[in-house]
């Protein structure tokens, strides 16, 4: 993970150099001289940095630099700064230990990828796109040292997950201003929810119970207004979504009645993208998933996350200001859970309770303050809060060559390009996507079932060449075995039609029979964009009996599309001894060459291109 984050601030034309200039590092050991020691040895001796020697329990030699075994500490010389590199962000123990008791600086080389990643790429993009940024750090339970006397319970009892769903004692104290308390809503709220991972970060998969929703990725905020001017975006980890605390209680929903019971917050909305296993010292993922959300320019976003850790672990052993210029931005909780207090802020040692989430809650309330009044006053002016209601597309990033570019430039591309394909405005058109590999009766069936029940129906081709059958030919079997169906257009899907952009899971169902997906992202893009170009208003799909990641998606659209106007249908598939047809079956047959079986399976174009390439004489 460390090599990885390493390689992703250089991507972005970034190094560990503003790390050294603005902390006045002149000299430096190396310990561990590994992979992550040499990476080290290679960047900073460019920036003429003296690196005096290294510490390894096993390597004696390293570009001519003197080493020393971690037992002869006495004899390390003065240096600035020890860096450990041993990869991982976790110190090791024995080392800091060792270091710490001799009073020398030290930092790993994760925290530092860490730091630079925040400083010079996170924050420099918040910036760009005119979002504000907040960063808190939530100590932990361990830290503290005035614990309520349900808090010294927990010292003593140090609970499992398994232990909270079971109701310990101490419980009943935290939740005593709970009526809904009981064994049904501890199940719910201490059961960890299920993950998707998805373009290097992850999110909360949808989940539909009485304490507990998430919907698209989002757990539901409670008292979020219809029409807004402004959003406050909540990234963490299980602190962040709600771990132990019904959709009322989380720091999303105690945030959203704070702002809407202030006269200036009341047309600013918070989303909870918290998810349980988000990783909170990590700088790359929490890029990755403010890229992934629906923001607009002067949204603000809250991280619950780590690096103000890093920050001020650094601080305490350096004389050096590691939070240089953009210090405002941070915001280190530690001595607000000092203040005195009766009531346990924490559930276990690691996990906030309700109390914890709501004094979290007001804290971000005082910071935003400025911000507060900055989207009251847009509020005054704001021409069309209508627009506001819909849900916006998530601003996706993928790499070109060396150039970031925004794929909405290649939506609208795209879009324009399916203008001409536009029919008459009165008509009411279908659309069915398709992979098609290869096409078989069972898809000419569905095609044709679906085009009787619209004046055109648009054949969405998966344009991705993750299949047997390249894309050429796919279309080309879709084009020929369709056309005699008068009203069917055979068009690519393009990149933001389950593609690896916008449905990975698609393309890895036989790894993944396992996961609950997310394809929100996939059919909004298809809803709010694609339907409305050609004037789809029905989507039609083959009922799904075996295969869960399609199963999943078709409920998905069912969800979603009637939300913009768009009705799903779900056709019954096309059998033939008592199996609907497929195109995997299809396949399996090409293995042993049974012709006559597959001649049952698909129509004669299909057919006559499979005997052409796969027949044997």
């Amino acid at each position: 993970m460390d090599y990885a984050n390493w390689m992703a601030l250089r991507s972005y034309g970034k190094n560990l150099e503003p790390f050294f200039s603005y902390n006045n590092i002149k000299s430096i050991a190396i310990w561990g001289c590994g992979h992550l020691g040499s990476l080290l040895y290679e960047e900073v001796i460019a920036y003429g940095i003296d690196i005096r020697y290294c510490i390894d329990r096993k390597i004696s030699n390293f570009c001519g630099l003197s080493v020393f075994k971690p037992s002869q500490l006495a004899e390390f010389s003065d240096v600035d700064l020890v860096i450990l590199c041993y990869g991982g962000s976790v110190w090791d123990e024995e080392s800091s230990n060792m270091l710490r008791g001799a009073g020398i600086n030290y930092i790993t080389i994760a925290q530092i990828i860490q730091i630079c990643f925040y400083k010079e790429v996170l924050i420099p993009y918040c910036i760009v796109k005119e979002l504000s940024v907040y960063i808190l750090y939530r100590p932990k339970h361990a830290l503290l040292n005035n614990l309520s006397p349900q808090e010294t319970a927990i010292s003593k009892m140090k609970p499992t997950p398994e232990d909270l769903s079971n109701n310990p004692p101490y419980l009943q104290y935290i939740f005593d201003t709970v009526c809904e308390y009981g064994d049904e809503y501890l199940r719910e709220v201490f059961s960890p929810p299920n993950l998707i991972k998805r373009n290097g970060t992850v999110y909360q998969a949808d989940i539909r119970s009485k304490y507990v929703n998430v919907i698209q990725g989002s757990r539901i905020t409670v008292g979020t207004p219809e029409a807004f001017t402004g959003s406050v975006h909540i990234i963490g980890n299980c602190n962040a979504f709600g771990y132990g605390v019904d959709d009322s209680r989380t720091i999303a929903s105690c945030l959203q009645r704070l702002l809407n019971e202030s006269s200036k917050g009341e047309n600013i909305r918070v989303v909870n993208y918290g998810a349980y296993e988000f990783a909170r010292d990590d700088a790359v993922a929490a890029l990755e998933k403010i890229k992934s959300l629906p923001y607009k320019a002067g949204d603000a976003v809250v991280l619950m996350n780590d690096v103000i850790k890093i920050l001020n672990e650094y601080a305490d052993k350096c004389t050096a200001n590691v939070l240089n210029s953009n210090s405002d931005i941070y915001f280190n909780l530690y001595g607000e859970f000092l203040k005195p207090r009766s009531r346990s802020l924490y559930i276990d040692e690691t996990h906030l309770s309700l109390h914890g989430m709501d004094r979290i809650a007001k804290v971000i309330f005082r910071a935003l303050k400025a911000w507060i009044t900055f989207q009251g006053g847009r509020a005054k002016n704001a021409k069309d809060e209508a627009e506001n209601k819909q849900i916006s597309i998530p601003v996706i990033h993928f790499k070109n060559s060396s150039v970031e570019q925004e794929p909405q430039d290649e939506l609208a591309s795209y879009i324009d390009g399916l203008k001409h394909y536009q029919v008459d405005e009165s008509c009411i058109n279908g659309a069915i996507v398709m992979n098609c590999n290869p096409f078989t009766l069972g898809h000419q069936y569905l095609i044709r079932r679906a085009s009787e029940q619209v004046d055109f129906l648009y054949v969405f081709v998966v344009e991705e060449d993750k299949s047997a059958f390249s894309f050429e030919n796919r279309i080309k079997l879709v084009k020929s075995g369709t056309s005699g169906i008068s009203n069917v257009i055979v068009l690519p899907s393009g990149a933001f039609i389950i593609s690896t952009l916008t449905f990975p899971e698609y393309f890895r169902k036989d790894s993944l029979t396992e996961i609950i997906i997310d394809p929100s992202m996939d059919i909004e893009i298809f809803a709010s964009k694609i339907a409305p170009a050609l004037n789809i208003k029905k989507r039609f799909a083959g009922n799904e009996p075996f295969d869960r990641i399609t199963k999943q998606y078709n409920q998905a659209m069912k969800d979603i599309l009637p939300k913009y106007g768009v009705e799903f249908l779900e056709l019954d598939r096309y059998e033939t001894h008592g199996a609907p047809i497929s195109a995997s079956r299809v396949r399996k047959l090409l293995e042993t060459s049974q012709w006559d079986e597959i001649s049952e399976l698909v129509p004669n174009t299909t057919f006559e291109f499979l005997r052409a390439v796969y027949a044997r004489n």
